[in-house]
């Protein structure tokens, strides 16, 4: 870029190499309306473009929140009622979507076709400066909050997209902490409230104060625009400042993030959280000890901390994980170090705790602390630490993500604190060179004397459970909304009608064609791609099969060791996931498990293990069940991942059981967390288990079916100990075998050289294991999973505010073939009918519909206010279609954005990963290439002419719901079971 032909309109206010990812960056200033911009310059054609806003909100009505939903419901250069999802539908976009944090606003949007940036950039920057909601209250009555009233015999009822999804996140326990936290660590500042809104003051929230706060932040004076990739950046500049910023001046707006002053005490703060009505509150205390460590300009803090995170708490084995279990306090130690701030704090969190030991947790921390101060912390420890995070940031392995995307987080996280420095984010390795010559001189051990002990900024924190605490709100909130309409006229409770009617019939009108054509969309003429063969090559070392997938990953090896145990008995299944916290868990013959821990990240990038199900693409019946050990290192460390591997596999220590059960406790503890974070997952999770023998035991492996054993081996261990040992004992001999095993090698062919010499040792020690293939069939073992032709329509109770509704069945038990119009299908029904149904008109935060080559059809809600009403809405799919007008522009955009989905740039080793996958699914180049073919020749007849398939899903379908208590007893009639998680 040439600076000299954009400087009539910006200034440059410095420009840097930076030479971590081999980058240009320039920092800018428009000289006319005062906005900010940065330029990373390189040849990634995944280009990314974001514009964020400071936004710090002064209340918890959520208005950030809202504002962010609604900038994208229309604006003056595209009057479209939700350009958004056309985008969706309609865009080959890599990235594209909108964050709300606490204190900034960030609309971020990547692609690798040009004309495609550009509309994207077109269409998020008009949004955020010319929105439609100016003139439309229906927007924020739909995004936002609203009152609902059909009649005036209805119960009064409150309703909104944002509303809904800030009941779902109020639903956990881990988003109430983080709320809490965040209160008491900032009182006097942005952070003391929820921008994102808490439901009990969303309502609160008026239009004209919904106005008031996009009028005031959302000017370029306030604006960061950050750009990225190989783009013509001069002429993208040239048309910013002609198409937008050239129509506003500079304005002084006052959106300075303030700092919160230190305590001059320490803070002690007990809230409550809900747990459902017929739960036990004993032991399900949260105790967290919460400090603010300095700001994040500071990027040697920043790295540093990680360090400390992992050597105090993070890691197995930590001091403080020990000192805490060992006194009984909590059964699952963790901690979060919260970065996006412009003040982090850091937390250590007991959970699963009895009552009465806040004392003994805060003088237990301070004790263990004072001891590493004064007797230092384990250098390994650091060592491992400082080397883990290193290797993660020289791989820069994004996944499915833009590394623009996450470049330009790591400059928001400090450009829009201070303009001096704003790359700070992108140059760590010599902070990396430093630290690590700082570990034995005391340098860490003064952090943690200055930020943990002699730190003032400091809460401790109780979060206490309440039994039916969900049940007694909703009662309150109903009684409140019946004192409302008892106390509205006539005329108010008229007019109220009147608005929901209005609301409904903007939910149902479309867009015009004229509407939707100020849209522009690429022709699918710009879609042919070329499909490439996979990269397997097949090897063999002493008769074990290698795959080798030739890729330059950089000095980087990605190796899988699969075990296949498809064979294995179905009663032993629910112990693979325990088995998979056990591996590198506990003590072996040489290391203790925390210094095994160390030596692992000292050595390699990582070495963990994994169990996967690979479905065969046409046969739902088929399936191959992997135990897979997996490792990523430089080339010269193999022989150390093979000494770890043979260590864990034939020396771990199993007859610990105080250790056991600590695992036992920290899975029962995640597993529930995560059933919480991902119900919509694991709703669908639990509906197919009845399906299919390979969905069954993924729920029994990651689902309501693992947690249901793994909180019974927590709750009466004692009695189940020994059944554990020798069960998890036997599976180490059946798995670790030579005779099952395949390898999975990403890697260039030269740096295969040396692979199979190093390899052989392992696989001959492997061999000594053959002996056991048969050693689970020894057992009055059952391997039938019960499943076949099973309809089951099931409820599932925690204390949660909204529902996670999923509905599944199998189009091929009724005739029908998979083909790549399935896929077209699924963008249209999910992101035009169920859009419409069951975010717009019933204001769930999210749906889907998914369809698998093996026949399975998948439909979720997230965060849905509606049960009933959602279940009827996918049993109507089929009328939808049967009734069905799209023209040739509409179906087209949907082909853009199924293909834009598959057609997204992948690491090399996630190729590897999908090389791998290719195989054992037994998916083919000219499979691939058939299916992209019926993509870009689908017809609205072909779409229409699904409508029998999906009747007989949905007439012969599955049902699961977690969530709600009440909703879920509300609908017993069509959930013919019923539990509590």
């Amino acid at each position: 870029m040439n600076i000299k032909n954009i400087e009539e309109k910006y200034n440059l206010i410095y420009e840097e190499l930076i030479e971590d990812i081999d980058t240009k960056g320039y920092l800018l200033n428009h000289k006319k309306s005062g906005a900010k911009v940065i330029i990373l310059e390189n040849d990634d054609n995944n280009k990314t473009f974001s514009i964020g806003f400071r936004t710090p909100p002064s209340d918890n009505t959520g208005v950030a929140h809202i504002t962010e939903h609604s900038v994208l419901c229309g604006s003056k250069k595209f009057p479209l009622k939700d350009p958004f999802m056309e985008l969706v539908k309609g865009s080959v976009n890599t990235f594209l979507n909108a964050m709300t944090y606490p204190d900034k606003t960030l609309y971020p949007v990547a692609s690798t076709n040009d004309k495609d940036f550009h509309n994207l950039m077109d269409v998020y920057l008009d949004s955020v400066f010319n929105p439609k909601m100016y003139s439309n209250e229906n927007i924020f009555r739909q995004e936002g909050i609203t009152f609902e009233l059909k009649d005036k015999d209805d119960e009064l009822k409150y309703n909104g997209v944002v509303y809904n999804e800030m009941k779902g996140a109020f639903s956990s326990s881990a988003d109430i902490l983080d709320n809490v936290i965040n209160k008491v660590l900032f009182p006097d500042n942005c952070y003391s409230v929820n921008s994102g809104g808490d439901p009990e003051f969303i309502p609160d929230l008026t239009f004209e104060d919904f106005i008031k706060f996009h009028k005031k932040y959302y000017h370029p004076s306030n604006s960061y625009i950050y750009l990225y990739g190989d783009a013509d950046m001069e002429s993208i500049l040239k048309w910013i400042d002609e198409e937008y910023l050239d129509g506003f001046d500079t304005e002084d707006i006052d959106s300075k993030i303030e700092y919160q002053k230190a305590f001059d005490e320490e803070k002690y703060v007990v809230e409550e959280y809900p747990i459902a009505s017929d739960e036990d509150e004993k032991d399900k205390i949260y105790y967290t000890y919460n400090v603010v460590v300095g700001d994040s300009l500071d990027m040697e803090l920043y790295v540093a901390m990680q360090a400390l995170d992992y050597a105090l708490v993070g890691m197995s084995g930590s001091p403080i994980e020990r000192a805490l279990l060992n006194k009984g306090i909590g059964k699952n130690i963790f901690s979060e170090y919260s970065t996006t701030l412009l003040q982090p704090y850091y937390s250590i969190i007991a959970e699963n705790s009895g009552k009465g030991l806040k004392e003994e947790f805060e003088e237990t921390i301070k004790s263990t602390l004072k001891n590493l101060v004064e007797n230092g912390i384990d250098k390994k420890s650091l060592n491992a630490a400082l080397n883990n995070f290193e290797f993660a940031y020289r791989e820069n392995d994004t996944g499915s993500f833009p590394k623009g995307l996450l470049y330009g987080l790591k400059v928001y996280n400090n450009w829009i604190y201070d303009d001096n420095d704003v790359f700070r984010g992108l140059k760590l390795n010599k902070i990396f060179e430093k630290l690590k010559g700082l570990v034995d001189t005391g340098y860490f051990e003064e952090l943690v004397k200055k930020y943990f002990l002699d730190n003032k900024h400091l809460a401790v924190i109780e979060l206490r459970p309440v039994a039916g605490l969900n049940s007694k709100k909703e009662k309150e909130l109903k009684e409140k909304l019946e004192n409302i309409k008892n106390s509205l006229s006539e005329k108010e409770l008229d007019d109220i009608i009147l608005k929901t009617k209005e609301l409904e019939k903007y939910k149902r009108t479309k867009s015009t064609k004229e509407e939707l054509d100020s849209l522009p969309i690429l022709k699918k003429e710009d879609l042919y791609k070329e499909i490439p063969e996979f990269p397997n090559t097949f090897r063999n070392i002493d008769n074990v099969k290698v795959l080798q997938h030739n890729l330059n990953t950089r000095g980087i090896g990605y190796l899988k060791f699969l075990f296949d145990i498809t064979d294995i008995p179905f009663e032993y299944v629910k112990y693979l996931t325990l088995l998979k916290a056990i591996f590198s868990g506990m003590d072996t013959k040489k290391h203790d498990y925390d210094m095994l821990g160390n030596e692992i990240l000292v050595n390699t990038g990582a070495l963990g293990c994994n169990i996967s199900c690979y479905g065969n693409k046409d046969d739902i019946g088929k399936y191959s069940l992997m135990f897979e050990i997996t490792s990523k290192f430089l080339f010269d460390k193999l022989d150390k991942v093979y000494e770890f591997m043979e260590e864990i596999i034939f020396e771990t220590l199993v007859e610990d059981e105080k250790r056991l059960y600590d695992i036992v406790c920290l899975e029962e503890a995640e597993t529930k967390d995560k059933i919480i974070d991902y119900s919509d997952s694991i709703a669908i999770c639990r509906c197919n288990s009845y399906l299919s023998a390979a969905s069954k035991i993924v729920d029994e492996c990651k689902g309501v079916g693992y947690y249901r054993f793994i909180k019974d081996a927590e709750e009466n261990f004692e009695d189940k100990k020994s059944e554990i040992k020798e069960n998890i004992i036997k599976l180490f001999k059946y798995i670790f075998r030579n005779d099952n095993l395949l390898i999975s090698y990403t890697a260039s062919d030269k740096d295969y050289e040396g692979f199979e010499d190093k390899t052989k040792p392992i696989i001959e020690k492997l061999k000594e294991n053959n002996k056991y293939k048969d050693l689970l069939k020894n057992d009055e073992s059952n391997n039938e999973t019960n499943i076949t032709g099973l309809n089951k329509n099931e409820g599932i109770k925690y204390p949660s505010q909204v529902q996670y509704v999923a509905l599944t069945g199998n189009f091929k038990k009724y005739g029908y073939e998979y083909n790549g119009k399935l896929q077209v299908l699924s963008s249209i029904l999910t992101n035009e009918y169920l859009w419409n149904n069951i975010r717009e008109l019933g204001g769930a935060y999210g749906c889907n519909v998914s369809f698998r080559a093996n026949g399975t059809v998948s439909f979720s809600s997230y965060r849905d206010p509606n049960l009933r009403k959602t279940k009827e809405v996918f049993e109507n799919t089929w009328k939808y279609l049967r009734d069905l007008e799209m023209d040739e522009r509409s179906l087209t955009k949907h082909i853009i954005g199924t293909l834009s989905r598959i057609d997204i740039p992948k690491s090399e080793k996630r190729l590897g990963d999908e090389a791998l996958d290719a195989y054992l699914t037994e998916i083919s180049v000219s499979t691939l290439k058939e299916r992209r073919e019926d993509i870009l020749n689908v017809t609205v007849d072909d779409i229409k002419g699904f409508k029998d398939l999906i009747k007989a899903v949905t007439d012969n379908s599955n049902i699961c719901v977690l969530g709600n208590e009440n909703a879920i007893e509300e609908a017993k009639d069509i959930l013919e079971t019923n539990f509590y998680l």
